[in-house]
């Protein structure tokens, strides 16, 4: 892309966008990590969502501080609501969204932005942490490769739609073309990053991807997505069929390769196991989602291992056997 071609002396501008609503708990560790970047050309967005506590006031105190920072308060509308106003006002070259209950790395921006220009990447992902709020440990460090790696487009699709490269907007730096007609889904509150991301990928030509944790992903009891109610498992099965549409529609190489009724069932079984965990009632059956034969399945999954652990492989197997066994298996364990 001819117009990603920056010397190594410029410093693009980098707009970072932070959605922020009921988080005055957080907020401030959060825009204080932001405006200790060691990288200085950064425009810090402050998103407003209609917050009913402190945060508004806590914004406009900091606007007050650092020139850099620009806030904006609108009517509550959710998370996507809140990125899409950004992107509009948005000034940047590149741009990066941060949630305003977790917190980055003093060298967030400038690894990113060291990454872009050092290999003509549109998009660069780096790794998180993830941190529980009661006792601030660590929990996992997510690497996803051990080194700086380059995927083209079809690459990074396939991993993306598959699972192994999460669709969290908050590990990602993005060069801003790649926005000019995609907006964040707004008519979903969970999920709309995996129903978001993948558009935006489809339109990158190159993709870096490093290790290095800079993102640090604070683990919340009180977050929707910890919510008891596993049905809320159950929308991704409707993002599986949007983006299984897309592909069929666009791109022939990846319809040929993404084993979507695979995933079906590996999500299937994600609801069951957090169903039986949280003593919820099981209220969808692997039918209502699988069309295939389930011993073609079992066949196939082992064509796919690069999408699929060997414990995963196993689990669905007894799965696809009998749902029955497998749910009485899962509760013994």
């Amino acid at each position: 892309m001819e117009n990603l071609k920056i010397n190594e002396g410029d410093d693009p501008l980098v707009s970072i966008i932070v959605p922020i609503y009921k988080v005055e708990k957080y907020l401030s560790k959060c825009i204080d990590s932001v405006i200790s970047q060691t990288y200085k050309n950064i425009e810090i967005l402050l998103i407003d969502d209609g917050s009913p506590d402190n945060c508004p006031e806590i914004c406009d105190l900091y606007a007050q501080k650092d020139k850099r920072i620009k806030v904006f308060h609108k009517e509550n509308g959710g998370h996507s609501s809140a990125r899409n106003l950004g992107l509009s006002v948005a000034n940047g070259w590149w741009i990066c969204f941060v949630d305003s209950d977790d917190y980055i790395c003093d060298d967030y921006v400038e690894h990113f932005v060291n990454v872009a220009l050092r290999t003509g990447a549109e998009i660069v992902c780096a790794g998180y942490e993830e941190i529980e709020e009661d006792t601030n440990e660590s929990l996992d460090s997510n690497s996803i490769s051990t080194d700086v790696s380059i995927l083209e487009r079809e690459d990074a699709l396939y991993l993306l739609l598959c699972d192994k490269l999460r669709s969290y907007p908050w590990n990602k730096m993005f060069f801003r073309g790649l926005w000019q007609d995609v907006r964040w889904r707004e008519d979903y509150k969970v999920y709309e990053d995996c129903l978001t991301l993948y558009l935006v990928f489809a339109k990158s030509k190159k993709v870096a991807i490093s290790n290095k944790a800079t993102y640090r992903y604070l683990q919340r009891s009180s977050s929707i997505l910890h919510e008891q109610n596993p049905d809320i498992f159950l929308k991704l099965f409707d993002v599986l069929d949007e983006q299984q549409k897309y592909i069929e529609k666009s791109n022939l190489i990846l319809k040929k390769k993404i084993p979507f009724d695979l995933l079906r069932v590996e999500y299937y079984r994600r609801y069951v196991n957090y169903c039986i965990s949280t003593n919820k009632n099981i209220t969808k059956r692997l039918s209502d989602f699988v069309k295939n034969t389930h011993w073609s399945l079992i066949f196939s999954l082992f064509h796919y291992p690069e999408v699929l652990d060997r414990k995963s492989i196993f689990s669905n197997v007894v799965l696809l056997i009998s749902e029955h066994i497998y749910i009485i298996w899962r509760k013994m364990r």
